[in-house]
């Protein structure tokens, strides 16, 4: 009895200084000051009391882990990538449902697909509509487009990356086209840095060479010089290769043996006579509305970021 009488007073004087505390920010009993006061109220109360007072485990509240909110832009991605997920889903299945109302199996032909890899004979469809290309465009009478790529020294590492991720790209658009042309790079040495990026592109340069797009280290006018100045001097530099030159038609065709020697370059290509050069460049007064199929057009391989 005594002890609840004690309780009852300390905190009817706790409930006082809170209440002057109130009308008297400054005061030492602010507000702040309520919660250590209630702890010693409650240091007073003996163990036994303290029992019947105890919460049941099942009435604390639970730990709650928050995450930390996400951003504008990081929403937008899981949003972004949420609708891929459900767009993809989607289209698998009108592919699916498409193919069972067709009567078709799609895993029967995902197979078949594997086994034609195996054997080659996807390749084999690639060259023959390589090759229907290549006649209904007429390529051996067709104008030709040339990168002159003599800049290299002048540029920087990022600047040669773009270089040669925009070649890879006019690779990739001739290869698909239904009117190809040859395209030929000129000053691509060995050791420069727009080589460099491109040797690790896969199938560079060889396979290029398959699709019209070949590479050369030497210049302008050494590529298309005539055919005896070419070999002359191939023949006086260090280390270059004798190999005659053999031309087919009116251009020189880089198909090669298989056991030429990947070092060696592709083959000058011979131009038809009365051959004209026409450099491209955005500062010429002269605007080009037609193409000439007896004219090899050069395109000036720089990037300038300035």
């Amino acid at each position: 009895m005594m002890r609840a009488c004690t309780l009852t007073l300390l905190i009817a004087s706790a409930a006082s200084a809170a209440a002057y505390s109130a009308f008297n920010p400054s005061h030492a009993f602010h507000r702040r000051t309520s919660q250590p006061i209630l702890s010693i109220l409650y240091s007073d109360v003996t163990l036994e009391d303290h029992e019947h007072t105890t919460l049941a485990d099942d009435d604390y509240p639970s730990e709650v882990t928050t995450e930390p909110p996400l951003s504008k832009n990081q929403l937008k991605k899981r949003r972004r990538r949420e609708n891929y997920v459900r767009c993809k889903a989607q289209s698998r299945e009108m592919r699916r449902l498409k193919a069972h109302n067709d009567g078709r199996d799609l895993d029967a032909e995902r197979q078949q697909q594997l086994q034609n890899e195996k054997e080659g004979k996807w390749r084999k469809i690639r060259e023959d509509r390589w090759k229907q290309s290549m006649q209904k465009a007429d390529t051996e009478n067709s104008f030709r487009v040339c990168f002159d790529c003599s800049f290299d020294d002048q540029m920087t590492w990022k600047e040669t990356n773009s270089l040669s991720k925009q070649l890879a790209v006019a690779y990739a658009v001739n290869r698909k086209s239904s009117m190809p042309v040859y395209i030929d790079v000129c000053w691509l040495k060995r050791g420069g840095q727009t080589r460099g990026h491109l040797e690790k592109v896969q199938g560079f340069p060889e396979r290029w060479a398959e699709r019209n797009f070949r590479c050369f280290e030497g210049g302008l006018e050494e590529v298309y010089g005539s055919t005896e100045s070419c070999e002359k001097k191939r023949k006086e530099e260090p280390g270059s290769s004798t190999k005659k030159i053999e031309t087919t038609n009116d251009h020189v065709r880089s198909e090669s043996n298989e056991s030429t020697n990947s070092e060696e370059q592709p083959s000058y290509p011979k131009l038809p006579p009365n051959h004209q050069f026409v450099y491209l460049t955005g500062d010429s007064p002269n605007v080009l509305t037609t193409l000439d199929d007896n004219s090899t057009y050069i395109i000036g391989g720089i990037v300038d970021r300035n």
